[in-house]
């Protein structure tokens, strides 16, 4: 009877334990996926500011070309650019319903990615193959439209290099234990 009481005694005490290991597994799981999220979230935010200086260097490469044979591929440069902002877009979207973070900055950059398309879209426009002067019109009527694009998409990667930061401390913390 003693012998049966001390077993029930240990298997319960087992039990606990692989209970608390359980927990601490889950927590730990947990705390690896915030670290995944947070690295996705970085790495797309560093990608989509890479993508809108690209597309504003391809901007001013067409401005540059203009009247020249380079034209055409400059503005399909452009425009593969533009495509290519799109996509991080709904990939940053996703992420941001996925984690609700960042929704606010997100608007923001679509809304300036919107803004960025329609004036170029207007520039470019104004182009004449054989007036190179009108490649200085045209700068003017673009000057500046991505400037605040760069701010956001600048203190995003500030603020999701932070958050990565921050869950790759505390899964270190969490998991070590």
């Amino acid at each position: 009877m003693k012998k049966t009481a001390t077993a029930i005694r240990y298997l319960i005490c087992l039990s606990l334990l692989m209970s608390t290991r359980v927990v601490l597994a889950n927590d730990c799981s947990d705390q690896l996926s915030s670290v995944f999220n947070a690295q996705d979230f970085a790495v797309a935010s560093r990608d989509m500011l890479i993508i809108v200086r690209r597309q504003a260097q391809d901007f001013k490469n067409v401005l540059l070309r203009n009247g020249t044979k380079s034209v055409e591929t400059m503005r399909e440069r452009l425009k593969t650019r533009g495509e290519e902002f799109e996509a991080q877009l709904r990939l940053m979207d996703g992420l941001s319903t996925n984690t609700s973070q960042h929704k606010e900055v997100i608007s923001l950059i679509a809304a300036e990615g919107a803004k960025i398309s329609k004036t170029y879209a207007n520039s470019l426009a104004s182009l004449d193959a054989n007036d190179r002067m009108t490649s200085f019109k045209a700068d003017e009527i673009a000057q500046g439209v991505d400037v605040p694009i760069f701010r956001h998409l600048e203190g995003l990667v500030k603020q999701t290099s932070y958050d990565l930061k921050k869950a790759q401390d505390s899964a270190l913390l969490g998991c070590s234990r």
